[in-house]
């Protein structure tokens, strides 16, 4: 299973026909719930194989996208001219918060992908050799090309505190998707679309093609003689969330 944008879609398109939202804010709470339900079933796209890792605190963070595009919202609105791509920069902002590691959303650690036991919890020692095979054995170098930044120890290294399981956040989002890309996909959606059902519909795939860009790593414990390395440590990456 992965994100369920058919019932999103669905449901934006209901709310948006029957008129119901009296302010910006009413709009920004009904795309946030739709949005927190829709994207708790994710696939993340390991380089081995996709898996099924669901987002725990979906719900607990939907105040993020709820606050960006309200003020999105009103600030187009305030304008009082035509809208622009760069308008709907900050609902796309909202967005890449809500999958900022540290910020927005945890992922499950479990099921944890191939070649994976379980994720490193919190304080797990490692020599620096088994860090370095295993960054290399990952092809880091691969990603930090696609994201157009470099990776390091530092990014390996962070940890999300009151959340469900306190651990090294695996899987770790280490690029959560493109702005200007994603801003103009919103600015399509509302400003393009012919009729409430187009707007549901691109809606949807603006939310949809924005995970496709999302890329990070899981870190985890090798299952035991795996291919016949030797490290502990195993560095997954992926690249893109379905």
């Amino acid at each position: 299973m992965a994100a369920i944008w058919t019932k999103f879609e669905i449901e934006m398109e209901k709310y948006v026909a029957k008129g119901t939202a009296r302010t910006h804010n009413d709009f920004a709470k009904k795309f946030a719930k739709e949005y927190s339900q829709a994207i708790i079933p994710i696939e993340p796209k390991y380089a081995n194989g996709a898996v099924l890792q669901p987002v725990l605190n979906a719900k607990k963070k939907r105040g993020i996208l709820e606050k960006h595009f309200t003020k999105m919202l009103d600030d187009i609105a305030d304008a009082k001219r035509k809208a622009v791509p760069k308008d709907f920069r900050t609902g796309a902002i909202g967005i890449l918060k809500y999958w900022t590691v540290g910020i927005g959303v945890l992922i499950s650690p479990f099921p944890a992908p191939f070649n994976a036991l379980a994720p490193l919890v919190v304080g797990y020692a490692a020599k620096q050799e088994d860090w370095d095979d295993a960054i290399k054995d990952a092809d880091l170098d691969t990603l930090a090309k696609r994201i157009g930044q470099p990776l390091g120890l530092k990014a390996i290294k962070s940890s999300v505190a009151g959340d469900p399981i306190i651990i090294v956040p695996s899987p770790l989002v280490l690029f959560p998707g493109i702005l200007t890309t994603l801003e103009l996909a919103l600015y399509k959606a509302f400003v393009k679309s012919q009729d409430h059902h187009k707007f549901a519909k691109n809606l949807g795939k603006a939310c949809k093609d924005h995970l496709l860009t999302v890329s990070g790593i899981y870190i985890g414990f090798r299952i035991p003689n795996t291919q016949g390395w030797p490290i502990p440590i195993v560095i997954i990456p992926f690249n893109g969330i379905s």
